[in-house]
Formats: C-alpha cells, structure tokens, sequence
C-alpha cells in the first residue's frame, strides 16, 4: 500500500463492527462481529479501507470517502441502502462511488462479512452519533 496508514500506526490490528467480540489466535486483534474465532487471523496487510454500515448520513459514508481519497487507499463500502435514504445515496454518495478508488460491494452476510472485514487494511467507522454498543 502506498499510503501512510501502517507507517503511522504500525501496531494497529483490530476491527470494530457491532455485535459480538472475538480474537485473533496470536490475541492481538479485537473483531466485534458475529464469527468464528479465526476470523480476524490474517498475516498481511489489507489493501483497502472497510465502511461497513447502513448508508446514511450518521454514519459517516462521505467521511469514509473523503478518508479514504486523502489517504490514497481505496475503499470498499459493504452495505445496503435504506428505502428512506435512496435520495442520500442518489444525491451525495452515488456520484462519489467510481468502482476504483471507491467501490459499493453491497449488503453482505455474516459469512462475507468475516473476509471482507478480515482483508482490509482497516475498518472506518466515522459515525456521526452515540454507537450504542453496550459499553
């Protein structure tokens, strides 16, 4: 990767969805998704950013791109669009979405989930509210 994302956090192994906690083998890695233990055990970096989340403003779609374009990686948006923001996503994130630098992958499943988390360089997660993640 071309970007200064390892480079600045060279220690940074872990992903944060909601839902339920597992580790790595080595222990290193904190993945909060439903999955097996092993799901988070990759040895390399990943070569995109992860936006994994319901496409809307409060979560934080555009700041994902915008993050991703500034750091020069690309990214992959797992995620569906809400009936009630089908004008969101028409008006401010579909003009955004190239298919290179950022490309929409859709809904995913507890099975695709695991890989498409488990082969990114990292997950963001630029929410613009409260998470209630039950902490």
């Amino acid at each position: 990767m071309s970007s200064g994302v390892f480079r600045t956090h060279p220690s940074s192994r872990s992903l944060t969805t909601s839902g339920f906690r597992c580790r790595k083998p080595d222990g290193m890695a904190l993945c909060t998704t439903a999955c097996p233990p092993t799901c988070c055990a990759q040895t390399e970096p990943g070569s995109y950013l992860a936006f994994l989340g319901r496409l809307t403003a409060e979560k934080g779609p555009e700041d994902a791109i915008r993050i991703a374009r500034a750091a020069g990686v690309p990214l992959r948006i797992a995620a569906k669009v809400p009936r009630g923001e089908r004008g969101y996503f028409k008006e401010r994130l579909e003009p955004k979405i190239d298919g290179q630098q950022v490309q929409l992958c859709g809904e995913v499943n507890d099975q695709t989930k695991v890989k498409f988390l488990a082969d990114a360089a990292a997950l963001l997660f630029p929410i613009d509210w409260p998470e209630p993640l039950g902490w």
